[in-house]
């Protein structure tokens, strides 16, 4: 097997429900040795499982490469417990509101005196700076003041994908990435600041490109470029498009004049290319409704692999709008091995989204299972911070672990 790339680094992950869990998910894939610390009755997301069982397998993919401690880090002892660990790791994961872990006595100006070359990454609504950093928050939060769900058109309705906290666990990992490399230049730890509405909206085009637009452009200069008043909610791409069929759905892109003309051809309508509507770039972006259209028309006669099969043909890209049951039958899915097998203690073998990141050189791997909830304690207390047998039973006993 080749060598993980991040083996040897020991990230302490204290954070809960899904972007801090999510942030360790991708560093444990590559070989970090992740330890999952959770209060003596669960976190959050282990919690809800209690109340909805089919919520467990998803511990599988939050946890999975993790290895899993309980610790009272409200008490005095947990928190000296806590010390001893932030002395033997590289990384801290947290997701608290901000101001949280300084409350508790344990903020990033108290551990980086004791561990100097402490990665210390926090995820949180808003940051830790600016007028809403001690707000509590919550992806619906992030989507919701980033304008995500504006542009989404889900202004009165619940999102349909935890998109904030994903995003956010992704710039967490690779936060603690950069910042690691870092360290290995400088001998330097620092503290990484994640905030989800930041990165929600960095991610948000519409809000961008009407900042953009109302910066630079007179209202009289959007409107000759075809776009409808200055809401970029309103701007749309011609031939950038789902497209009914006769089961379904499928995108489909031609961008260039080239694009566009291979797929006039192949619709029996090459005559059109020598249209205004459809001859530059500017004109189509002009008549984006007459040339939907005219695509509709053509795509609604066939199936949608038929039109797959057409359009790969001719090199137009091209996809089937999947519901979730094709989307988990997918073989280019099956092909890179993201429907990944693991062992569920209560369900039997279930699947789950395998390695995202690709490497020739040091690919990850899924190696364990998400552990139960304190799974670990003796492993970790014993082997990995040396406590001895008698201090252990007297941490269980007085209910600090």
């Amino acid at each position: 097997m080749k060598m993980l790339p991040l083996k040897g680094i020991k990230v302490l992950d204290i954070s809960q429900f899904l972007s801090g869990p999510w942030t360790t998910v991708l560093l444990g894939d590559m070989g970090a040795e992740v330890i999952k610390l959770e209060p003596k009755v669960g976190e959050a997301m282990r919690l809800y499982t209690y109340m909805n069982s089919s919520l467990d397998a998803m511990l599988s993919l939050l946890h999975r490469n993790k290895k899993g401690i309980t610790l009272d880090i409200r008490s005095e002892k947990g928190k000296e417990v806590f010390k001893d660990l932030i002395k033997k790791v590289d990384v801290l994961i947290e997701n608290f509101t901000s101001g949280v872990m300084e409350k508790l006595g344990l903020g990033y100006d108290v551990l980086k005196e004791i561990n100097p070359q402490l990665i210390y990454t926090s995820i949180s609504g808003f940051g830790r700076s600016g007028p809403y950093h001690n707000k509590p928050a919550f992806d619906i939060i992030a989507q919701a003041t980033s304008g995500i769900m504006y542009v989404a058109e889900r202004v009165d309705k619940q999102p349909v994908l935890f998109f904030a906290d994903t995003v956010a666990g992704i710039f967490g990992a690779l936060g603690t990435v950069v910042a690691l490399y870092f360290r290995n230049q400088t001998g330097k730890g620092q503290l990484v600041d994640i905030s989800m509405q930041d990165v929600m909206y960095a991610i948000n085009n519409q809000a961008v490109i009407k900042r953009l637009f109302d910066d630079i452009f007179t209202e009289d200069e959007i409107v000759s470029m075809g776009i409808k008043g200055q809401d970029a909610t309103n701007i749309k791409l011609p031939l950038y498009n789902s497209y009914p069929t006769k089961d379904g759905y499928i995108a489909i892109v031609a961008i260039t004049d080239r694009q566009v003309r291979r797929l006039l051809k192949i619709m029996g309508k090459e005559t059109l290319a020598r249209k205004k509507e459809f001859r530059n770039i500017i004109n189509r972006f002009k008549n984006i409704d007459i040339i939907d259209k005219t695509v509709s028309e053509w795509t609604k006669n066939k199936t949608t692999d038929e039109l797959v099969k057409l359009l790969d043909s001719v090199h137009i890209p091209n996809g089937p709008v999947y519901n979730l049951e094709q989307v988990n039958k997918d073989p280019q899915l099956e092909a890179r091995n993201m429907f990944y097998a693991v062992d569920h203690k209560k369900f039997g073998k279930i699947k789950i989204p395998g390695v995202i990141i690709k490497m020739s050189e040091s690919p990850g791997s899924i190696r364990t299972p998400a552990p139960q909830l304190g799974e670990h304690n003796d492993e970790i207390y014993s082997d990995f911070l040396g406590y001895d047998n008698e201090k252990i039973k007297k941490l269980k006993k007085e209910g600090i672990i």
